[in-house]
This record gives structure tokens, C-alpha cells and sequence, in this order.
């Protein structure tokens, strides 16, 4: 990039040779910078704005990572106590000639079955997985994972503020290029991955140019919310809008954060509930008949 900047070209024009570098989006701020030529300035938001963000994301799979663990853990106990631990103490009993009643004996008189099902599960599974993916290569099937991923439960109101984080420090990149609020809308609909917000944000700049008041137009971004409209519009109307869409980016981080150990907290819960009702049936469903099994083996009386 040194090279090609020394040679003349654009430093916006050699960020796109390296896509697997740079995100699409900063292509149009860093053209923004030049245009305006406060590019220096325009780079230290970028930075600022990066060093946030992964920030944001350590924090978040930091915290994601104790309900993961938890999960793998209590599904590689369960799995190797049925097919590993369980069959042998169950040949053991019957050699001595105990007859398993229950749902003991029925999972070993199927047990080879249940493998058998279970791995045509997994395929049918696994093929189906095929099958969404490639419908979400297209565009309707795109706009449609992306309208599940702003309304999906616990995390869904974590992914619109993250698409506002970027929204709001993107119109505070363009609005002080001295760009309109329109102009920096559209910029930032190129910027942006997902559909919804990306047609949004054009929505809402066609609105401004036909003239409807800033509030009433920024509704038509899904992300923003009314008190967001509200602090936009009266930042562009005393003249301070720069300054407003600082602190509100910085609210929304110390948000994000705390949505963000809110959503993990529920999954955590989440989890070991269902490790804890599997363990319980584990329990009342095969050691309950086990230990009748036992029983019989020893001769004590059935009743």
C-alpha cells in the first residue's frame, strides 16, 4: 500500500486490493476523507472505532464462552455414560440374570436402533443445513436471515445496537466532512451488510430529500429508535450534532456491554437448566431400573 500511495494512487483505491484486509464500508469514508481532506482525522475515528469494536467482541465470547463450555461438557458426560459407561454395567446385570424393566430395558433391547436413527437424524440434519444455506445466498433468502437476525430472542436487540453503534459512528465520520445528513445516510447504506438496515438508511435519505422531518424519517431505519431520532434531530438543529453522536455512541457501548452480559447470563441459565433436566431423567429413568434390576439379582422380593 506504501508503494502504490508513493507512486500516486488514492490510499482509498489501494484499500480495495486488499479485501480480505479492509471491510467494504471503509472504502466510502476514507473517499470522504480525501474529498474533504482530513484524512488524518477520519483514520483516528476508524481506529477509534475498531479498537471498540473487537473490544466489544472479546468481552462478548469471553463471557459466551462459560455456558459453551458448560454445554459441551454436560453432552459429552451424557453421551459417553449411554453408549460407554451404561451398556457394560447393564451386560454385567444381566449376565447374572436380571431382567431390566422399564426404559432401561427398552433402550438396550433398541439400543442399536437408536444409533441408527440417530445417525439418519444427523444427516437428514446436515443435508437440510445444505439446503438453508444455499437459499440464503440469494437475495430474498439474505433479507430473510437478516430480518430474523435483528428480531431473534436475547441477542436480537444486541445485534440492532451493534448495526446502530456503526450507524451512529459512521454519521459522525460524514457529518463532520461537512456532508449532509441525507448524503451520509447513503453513504452509509453502502457500508452496510445488512438489507434491512442498509434499505433503511436509503429509505430515510429520500424521505430528507423529499423533504419530511428528520424524525419521521430516520423511522424508517429499524435499528434507530425514536429517542435516536430525536437526539440526531436536534443536534443537526442546534448545530452540535457532531458532539451529541459522540455521546451517544459512547452510551450505546457501555449498552451493548451490559445487553451483552444480560444475554449470556440468560443462555447460562438456560443451559444448565437443560443439563440439569437431562441429568434428572438420566437418573429417575435408568438408575431407578438399574437398581431394580440389582434387586432381582439379589433376590429380594419383587413387591
Amino acid at each position: 500500500m506504501a508503494d502504490g500511495v508513493e507512486r500516486g494512487f488514492k490510499l482509498s483505491t489501494m484499500i480495495t486490493a486488499y479485501p480480505q484486509i479492509f471491510p467494504a464500508w471503509w472504502e466510502a469514508f476514507i473517499v470522504l476523507a480525501e474529498q474533504g481532506g482530513d484524512l488524518p482525522r477520519i483514520l483516528r475515528l476508524l481506529h477509534r472505532y475498531i479498537a471498540e469494536r473487537t473490544s466489544l467482541r472479546l468481552q462478548f465470547f469471553s463471557a459466551l464462552m462459560t455456558p459453551a463450555l458448560t454445554a459441551a461438557a454436560g453432552t459429552i458426560a451424557i453421551c459417553v455414560f449411554l453408549f460407554g459407561v451404561l451398556p457394560r454395567i447393564v451386560e454385567y446385570v444381566v449376565s447374572m440374570g436380571a431382567l431390566l424393566p422399564g426404559p432401561l430395558g427398552w433402550y438396550i433391547n433398541h439400543e442399536r436402533l437408536l444409533l441408527t436413527a440417530l445417525t439418519l437424524l444427523m444427516t437428514l440434519l446436515f443435508l437440510a443445513a445444505l439446503i438453508v444455506a444455499q437459499y440464503f445466498k440469494t437475495s430474498r433468502g439474505r433479507l430473510f436471515l437478516d430480518q430474523c437476525r435483528l428480531r431473534v430472542p436475547a441477542f436480537g436487540i444486541l445485534i440492532r445496537k451493534y448495526e446502530l453503534l456503526r450507524i451512529v459512528h459512521g454519521l459522525k465520520i460524514v457529518v463532520g466532512q461537512g456532508a449532509s445528513i441525507p448524503m451520509g445516510l447513503e453513504t452509509l447504506a453502502r457500508s452496510m451488510a445488512n438489507l434491512c438496515v442498509r434499505q433503511g438508511l436509503l429509505d430515510a435519505a429520500v424521505d430528507l430529500d423529499h423533504g419530511v422531518p428528520i424524525p419521521e424519517a430516520l423511522a424508517a431505519i429499524p435499528v434507530l429508535s425514536p429517542a435516536g431520532a430525536q437526539i440526531v434531530s436536534v443536534g443537526w438543529a442546534s448545530g452540535q450534532l457532531e458532539l451529541m453522536l459522540d455521546r451517544y455512541f459512547e452510551r450505546l457501548t457501555l449498552e451493548i456491554i451490559q445487553d451483552a452480559r444480560d444475554s449470556v447470563g440468560i443462555i447460562l441459565h438456560i443451559t444448565l437448566m437443560v443439563v440439569a433436566l437431562f441429568v434428572t431423567f438420566v437418573l429417575v429413568a435408568f438408575y431407578a431400573t438399574l437398581f431394580i434390576g440389582l434387586l432381582q439379582v439379589s433376590g429380594f422380593p419383587k413387591s
